[in-house]
């Protein structure tokens, strides 16, 4: 019966706590149950769950608790879902802790004041009330509207994508102009408001079921509802004197940036940079196909050296630039994954052909923004470059331009009643000079053949002569212009292509300013074309002109060195001398061999760099070998290198349980470097998943040799403290003789074809444990130790911020990896769900030890017939087509595998 489900096995005698009835309240829903009546009075009620009077319905129905409405917990801990009862709208109820500070709430506010919330380019969550409750202490309470992940629905086309950026960017500028540095825009932290895609409401928890948990929730698309995003949690946000500060670095979602590795001070405001880039990098460039258009700017945002990176206000203007150059095609095209097979690609972009054909009948636009029109503007070296964009309405541009469509650095600018410039002439931000767009002489470029460059002389050949004014500006609106200005020329579009102070412009183009003049056949005599220059180096490389003014920075060329590479190219000749030769992009006075074939840098050798801070692959001299060498960081503590030694030491090293990574030398650079480097040399090797497991008995081999190897850890006292996913690799010398690339992993050795390799089932690998910086060794396994965050950060006793057992995490770690990268993403793994759900369990005392994980292993193994360990794993997303595909492939390959007497499970020799 499912009233008698509990979520474990209480046993009173021991003195443990009575269990939690499976789908009741948990600890941190209680305190909300305790002010429902309160909240009530303020004119908000909680759902029928958190009513002091609730009888769970199921115990009445018989059903399942998660099968119905108040069985949905609510399990964060700060946060509850709501309802504004005088208009029944949903709403956010966030409870401020005053252990955590005063900087989330009074950001809040500020963004929120009278002045700030009706700014158009305000994407900060917007703050409606807040609550002070009589609890045995004041308690405040903010309320905010209540959101939606923004990837949910995953974003459907290119435009939608556009949009979404470009609101994000926007926001995060309006948060930089007033010197406040959010520290944690991450995917968690951006949302979008859902009610007009959504004008029914969702489910709080279930969010693709409706309010009332009786059905799917009706939605439109982002395309036919557009929606307008969020950032929020402003816990870690703090409010500057100035952009130009550093300070102590606080990680939040992402913890990649590589200034929080070294844990000085770093400047706020460039992480926030490179948290945007990094974002679009993961969320969409690496995970979908058609993103190609933003990998310059995404890679110039998450640059090693943040000094490097753009400002937010360059960000904008790059990529309107981008976004000025993409085609209706393109912005309409699908967002495909990269995993989805070619035949389904086209399938879907068939469905998307279908949708934006009803797109442009109802006149809805390739970039949904939520207001027909975009202002976008910026503010660069004490001038303002205006780009009025506006988002195409009806197939055409929008009626008369009004007030709101001529924006400055500084806010709204009056909309002037002729030609003449605003005020005496001057903007209130910089130099520049606005006129009025509308009684000016437009020309659509589409009817040009020459769609890269723009002839003003052509133009006026056209009837269009009213040129009367040398300081112009553009107005951008993808394939169109709208000129005011009074020369004649050829602009290159070429990024921005007005970009800087007009007194740059003016000194760098002078002579060809002067207004048009015909000769006495009235014909505009031809002028030479050029190209306005650049007021920094956004994105330089070699299709990019770059002016590099007083104070800008030299950026690094496309394809060249990183920082973190200059350090091993700087001791070649060190390594080289104890017999370790890197790779030739490494050898001092290197030159690039694509400057020379002129192919592109990406698809030579010598241009795929190593991007990690503390790892470099080389080879071994005396066998040719590929070997990894890792640096030793003293910052980092002695854990790792004695741990690796310990691990490594003759009485353990050939003990086949050992499943540590082996340490083969320790080179000692101290005489030679500067620093006084030790190195350690381990053997090259390849993640876990790559290339992907094909069978159910090549994962069984694979958790046999992973538990058996935390087991030897955990008998000497060891615990690995971050044994996920990433720190889990294996020895592919057997299942790639010839060996492969160390950056593109599926290329040769010498980047000219593929690698060629074996199945884990024709030649089984050995798997390993890696990277022991978190490790320690303990007097016994019964110790408590403050948590460690690693590459997992979901462990439960985490949260608490409390001492725990860390060979307890251990177990939780091993069990969350099985269960997110198998059991979520395959089909088949039924049979591990009970050995990983006791594995993860909420109470970690309540998790076996890693020997009754084994002994419960080796059971469940032997109950695997020979047919199920051989069958192939398929993807829950494959269609069924793919996946009788590959059980077709899968039974060719079984048939040669009995023939040749290879084992269902492939264990290493």
């Amino acid at each position: 019966m499912a009233s008698n489900r509990t979520t474990g096995n209480a046993n009173p005698s021991s003195g443990s706590p009575t269990s939690r009835q499976a789908g009741t309240l948990v600890q941190t829903e209680k305190w909300w149950r305790d002010h429902y009546n309160e909240l009530a009075e303020h004119g908000y009620r909680l759902r029928p769950r958190y009513h002091p009077d609730w009888q769970p319905s199921w115990l009445r129905s018989g059903k399942d608790f998660f099968a119905v409405e108040d069985g949905q917990p609510t399990i964060l801990r700060a946060a509850m879902d709501a309802t504004r009862v005088r208009d029944n709208v949903q709403v956010m109820l966030k409870r401020v802790f005053p252990a955590e500070g005063p900087h989330e709430l009074r950001i809040n506010q500020f963004f929120s004041s009278p002045e700030l919330s009706k700014m158009p380019h305000n994407h900060c969550a917007p703050l409606f009330e807040v609550i002070e409750l009589q609890d045995p202490e004041p308690q405040k309470v903010m309320v905010f509207p209540f959101l939606r992940p923004f990837n949910k629905p995953k974003i459907q086309t290119l435009g939608e994508f556009v949009a979404f950026f470009t609101q994000i960017c926007e926001g995060l500028r309006f948060m930089h102009e007033r010197n406040v540095a959010h520290r944690d825009c991450t995917a968690n932290n951006i949302m979008f408001d859902a009610s007009r895609m959504y004008p029914n409401g969702f489910h709080p928890t279930k969010i693709d079921r409706n309010r009332n948990f009786k059905g799917s929730a009706k939605a439109y698309t982002r395309t036919r509802r557009p929606p307008v995003y969020f950032f929020i949690d402003f816990g870690l946000s703090r409010k500057y004197p100035s952009r130009d500060v550093t300070d102590e670095p606080l990680r939040g979602g992402d913890k990649s940036a590589p200034e929080h590795r070294s844990q000085r001070r770093c400047n706020p405001f460039q992480t926030d940079i490179y948290y945007i880039g990094n974002l679009v990098r993961r969320e969409f460039t690496e995970r979908y196909r058609g993103f190609e258009f933003m990998a310059g700017l995404i890679k110039s945002m998450t640059l090693e050296d943040p000094a490097q990176r753009p400002q937010i206000e360059e960000v904008l203007l790059k990529f309107t630039s981008i976004r000025a150059s993409l085609r209706k095609g393109k912005l309409r095209s699908p967002v495909i994954s990269k995993k989805v097979p070619k035949f389904f690609a086209l399938a879907k972009r068939a469905r998307q052909s279908v949708r934006t054909i009803q797109y442009t009948v109802i006149f809805h636009p390739a970039i949904p923004d939520p207001d027909p029109r975009i202002r976008l503007a910026a503010t660069l070296n004490n001038s303002r470059v205006v780009i009025i964009q506006s988002a195409e309405h009806r197939g055409r541009w929008g009626k008369e331009m009004e007030s709101r469509d001529l924006v400055s650095g500084s806010g709204l600018l009056n909309r002037p009643s002729d030609l003449n410039p605003l005020a005496s002439g001057e903007s209130a931000s910089g130099g520049s000079r606005v006129y009025n767009m509308d009684a000016h002489p437009s020309y659509d470029i589409s009817k040009q053949q020459d769609r890269s460059s723009l002839n003003l002389a052509s133009i006026a050949r056209q009837g269009h002569t009213d040129f009367a004014h040398a300081k112009l500006e553009c107005c951008i609106c993808r394939q169109r212009f709208r000129i005011t200005g009074g020369f004649a020329s050829v602009l290159k579009l070429q990024a921005i292509p007005v970009l800087g102070t007009t007194s740059d412009i003016l000194s760098s183009i002078q002579g060809h300013l002067n207004p048009v003049s015909y000769d006495a056949q009235g014909r505009c005599p031809a002028i030479p074309p050029f190209t306005l220059p650049f007021a920094s180096a956004l994105m330089p490389g070699p299709s990019v002109e770059a002016y590099a003014g007083p104070g800008v920075p030299v950026r690094r060329e496309c394809g060249g060195l990183f920082n973190s590479e200059v350090w091993w190219r700087n001791r070649y000749h060190d390594l080289e001398a104890r017999g370790y030769r890197l790779r030739p992009r490494y050898r001092p006075g290197w030159q690039p061999s694509w400057k020379e074939s002129g192919e592109d840098f990406f698809k030579t050798e010598d241009g795929q760099a190593n991007i990690l801070r503390a790892t470099m692959d080389a080879v071994r001299i005396q066998d040719g070998r590929q070997v990894m060498i890792k640096k030793v960081l003293p910052e980092e503590g002695p854990h790792e290198l004695l741990i690796t030694q310990l691990f490594s030491s003759p009485g353990l090293k050939g003990n086949p349980q050992n499943h540590c990574v082996p340490l083969l030398e320790l080179v000692d650079l101290s005489r030679t470097s500067p620093d006084g480097r030790r190195l350690m040399v381990m053997p090259f090797l390849r993640p876990l998943k790559n290339p992907r497991f094909q069978t159910y008995g090549e994962f069984v081999a694979f958790f046999m040799q992973i538990a058996e190897g935390l087991k030897f850890m955990h008998e000497r006292n060891v615990a690995h403290r971050d044994c996920t996913v990433n720190n889990i690799m294996f020895d592919p010398s057997r299942m790639y003789p010839e060996g492969y690339h160390p950056v593109r992993l599926d290329r040769n050795r010498n980047f000219k074809g593929k690698a060629k390799r074996y199945s884990r089932t024709e030649r089984p690998p050995r798997y390993y444990l890696i990277d022991f910086g978190l490790s320690r060794r303990y007097s016994s396994r019964n110790v408590l130790d403050i948590p460690l965050h690693g590459g997992d950060r979901s462990a439960p006793e985490h949260k608490l911020g409390e001492r725990c057992n860390p060979f307890h995490t251990d177990i939780y770690y091993l069990g969350n990896l099985v269960r997110d990268n198998f059991m979520k993403k395959y089909n088949g793994f039924e049979f591990m769900r009970e050995l990983v759900n006791a594995m993860t369990a909420k109470n970690p005392t309540m998790r076996p030890k890693i020997e009754d994980v084994i002994n419960t292993f080796d059971g469940i193994r032997r109950s695997l017939s020979a047919i199920k360990l051989r069958s192939p794993i398929t993807s829950r997303k494959d269609h069924m087509l793919v996946t009788a595909y590959r059980y077709i492939s899968q039974l060719n390959r079984t048939f040669c595998y009995v023939v040749r007497r290879r084992p269902a499970i492939p264990m290493p020799l």
